[in-house]
Order: structure tokens, then C-alpha cells, then sequence
């Protein structure tokens, strides 16, 4: 499978990968590295199982802006999508990028995350609903709204941080 393309130079410090991948029955496994925001921050003074098992609030998808993206269906992607997507992370960023690829029928298989300094450098191996490779389309349906995401529109304005 193709590997995202990582930022060089990033210090080791602030670098924090996550990782996640479909396997049999539509279970996923999953590796997360959780860092405190205060360097004196114990991860024990929060509340982690109540923040996990809360009904979250229905907002609308966050306002993000994106770097850059990259969609790759060639044939070195095999039978994926490839997606790759840079930003300011901030508080719904992915989920704002998986509801648009859940409005598009993209399923993702495999899913690398990475944020350095507040940007966002996460890819996607995607299939369509079916589980097949998606259509040439679909992958230019896509690249649209990205596109129309990206921060360097005219009249788009940069989302504030979180």
C-alpha cells in the first residue's frame, strides 16, 4: 500500500502518529498516542471513559481549510483510492473529512494520521461502497471538494484555531 508522504525535519517531540486499519468483519484495530496539551499534565487527571462514552453533540461539520490534498487511483494505488489531505488540525477536522467521503460512498480501508505543530497530514485508502475500487468519477467528485476547501481560494477565508 502506498505510504503517506512524511514532512522531513519534524522534530520527534511533536510528532504524533495514529493509525488505523479495517480487518475481517468490519472491526478495526487502531494505535493512538495520546500526549497532554500542558508538558506538566498528568493523562490521568481527565476523564477519558465518560469523554468516550458520551453521546457527542450534533454540530455541523467543522470549518476546515486545507493545504493541499492528493487523490491517486493509478494503478500503484492498487485497488484503492489514495487520499492525502494537509491542514491546520483543529477539533473536527476529521470528521469533517470522513462525512465527505461518506456523502461521495468512500469507505475508508486503512487510515495514517499525523499532526505536527497543528497541521494535520492524514491519508486514506478508500473503496467505494461496495467494497470495489471506486470509479475514475468518483475520484474526480472528490478532488472537487477538496478543492473547494483549500485555504488559497478566492473568498475563502482561514478557519480560526481551536
Amino acid at each position: 500500500m502506498r505510504q503517506p508522504r512524511r514532512r522531513a525535519g519534524a522534530p520527534p517531540h511533536q510528532h504524533r502518529p495514529r493509525f488505523a486499519r479495517r480487518i475481517v468483519d468490519h472491526r478495526w484495530i487502531a494505535e493512538l498516542h495520546v500526549l497532554p496539551s500542558e508538558p506538566r499534565a498528568g493523562l490521568s487527571e481527565a476523564e477519558y471513559l465518560s469523554l468516550a462514552w458520551s453521546a457527542p453533540a450534533p454540530e455541523p461539520p467543522a470549518e476546515i481549510a486545507l493545504d493541499s490534498y492528493y487523490v491517486d487511483s493509478s494503478p500503484e494505488s492498487g485497488q484503492y483510492l489514495f487520499l492525502e489531505v494537509h491542514g491546520y488540525d483543529r477539533v473536527g477536522f476529521l470528521a469533517s473529512i470522513l462525512g465527505r467521503l461518506a456523502a461521495l460512498a468512500l469507505r475508508p480501508e486503512q487510515i495514517s494520521l499525523e499532526t505536527w505543530d497543528g497541521r494535520a497530514l492524514d491519508a486514506f485508502h478508500l473503496k467505494d461502497a461496495t467494497g470495489g475500487p471506486p470509479k475514475p468519477a468518483t475520484a474526480r467528485a472528490l478532488s472537487q471538494a477538496l478543492e473547494a476547501l483549500r485555504h488559497d481560494q478566492p473568498g475563502r477565508r482561514h478557519p480560526a484555531p481551536v
